[in-house]
């Protein structure tokens, strides 16, 4: 039997898997159709979609533990989306599944992403000091928060009702940062039973290195902790070896008391 992660690392999987099923649930009718975003549950696994938009963080597949839940995911994928990448934790790859990524040609692309957690241990609060001012974002922010995350990751402006559409929707928390009364980053906090999700973290260019993702860290997990969550999760891209102390997100997390949990490959089809 294929070897799977122990809970309650397993749960970081999933509460990652359930906000991008959300995620892409909460997608407008009219993008849907004009840009064919799509998601499944296939098996164990979950798979999402999007052709107009060729980064592994839209068009993937997490909690692929078998052979069966593999062959289900590359076909899903071959069919719905596009630079697709199978994310799997480096303690799950098997000989087995190795075996069958290489049968079927898929090679890690990059050093993979890093997943980190944490538990519900209060914050030091010397690691969080900052002038930023981060607030919930209100029901008449959702245009707000939706600019700053395209803005910051420079995503098309067709997406601009989907990112809004997370705004007050149950089971999310969007927050806003801001440099006086100047909006100048976004992120949020999905929660999926006593484990929360961290992501959407953008900051406008211009306004990096201020210190706003750590704010935006800080109350998230400040708010989990006084919801009553156990757990936190977040990932971010592997760093070079010895280049940890250098990459912003890494160190960010670090600082947040997150502990790196494992790597995640992602595997592709490589180009000749």
């Amino acid at each position: 039997m294929d070897t799977q992660l122990l809970s309650p690392l397993a749960d970081l999987e999933r509460a990652e898997a359930e906000a991008l099923l959300d995620f892409y649930d909460a997608a407008p009718d009219d993008f849907v159709k004009s840009d064919a975003s799509a998601f499944s549950r296939l098996g164990n696994s979950v798979a999402i979609g999007l052709p107009s938009i060729p980064m592994t963080e839209f068009n993937r597949c997490l909690e692929a533990r078998t052979i069966e839940d593999l062959s289900s995911a590359q076909n899903w994928l071959d069919a719905h989306a596009k630079s697709w990448a199978i994310q799997i934790p480096t303690p799950e790859i098997s000989n087995r599944i190795q075996t069958w990524l290489r049968k079927n040609a898929l090679r890690p692309r990059g050093n993979g992403w890093a997943k980190f957690h944490r538990d519900a241990r209060p914050l030091a609060p010397s690691a969080y000091e900052s002038r930023l001012r981060v607030r919930i974002a209100a029901k008449e922010d959702a245009e707000l928060f939706s600019r700053l995350v395209r803005e910051g990751f420079n995503m098309p402006p067709q997406t601009a009702e989907w990112f809004a559409a997370l705004v007050r929707r149950p089971r999310w928390n969007a927050y806003l940062a801001f440099d006086g009364d100047v909006p100048i980053a976004s992120a949020a906090m999905f929660i999926h039973g006593r484990t929360a999700w961290l992501g959407f973290g953008s900051t406008l260019a211009e306004h990096r290195k201020k210190g706003a993702q750590t704010a935006l860290v800080r109350a998230r997990v400040t708010d989990g902790i006084a919801m009553g969550l156990q757990s936190f999760s977040v990932e971010t891209g592997q760093p070079d070896p010895g280049k940890e102390a250098s990459h912003a997100s890494y160190s960010n997390m670090r600082r947040a008391g997150f502990e790196q949990a494992y790597v995640r490959v992602n595997y592709a089809r490589l180009q000749p």
